[in-house]
């Protein structure tokens, strides 16, 4: 009786033995993977300059971000002036009170502010 249960044919096995198994299952390698790799790919880039204004320069100096510390390259850095009176507004009050000029400026405060791009985004 186990030999006229074996020559039963099913529809689905029928349809397998039709259909030839997928090239992973016997271990060949598939056609896409034969040819050869295209020549001097590289990944895409996000930006041409690479976020870096270098252009030639092999290597250029660390400087220290004014937020963090953290060491980055100076033509990476986004660098900002930071314009500051030199004293508060009730100070510079009473020091036009007091003062013998009548249209006496007093200096700016500038700082240049050096963010790495961490700091830059988001402090």
């Amino acid at each position: 009786s186990s030999g006229s249960s074996s020559s039963r044919s099913t529809p689905l096995a029928r349809a397998c033995a039709a259909r030839p198994l997928p090239a992973f299952l016997l271990g060949l390698r598939s056609a896409a993977r034969r040819q050869a790799p295209p020549e001097a790919s590289s990944m895409p880039s996000k930006r041409r300059n690479n976020g870096r204004s270098k252009h030639g320069r092999g290597h250029t100096a660390i400087v220290r971000c004014s937020n963090c510390a953290r060491c980055v390259p100076k033509d990476k850095a986004i660098k900002r002036f930071q314009v500051r009176n030199m004293v508060d507004a009730s100070s510079q009050r009473d020091l036009r009170d007091a003062s013998v000029y009548a249209t006496f400026m007093l200096p700016k405060l500038y700082m240049k502010m050096i963010y790495c791009v961490s700091c830059a985004i988001h402090g």
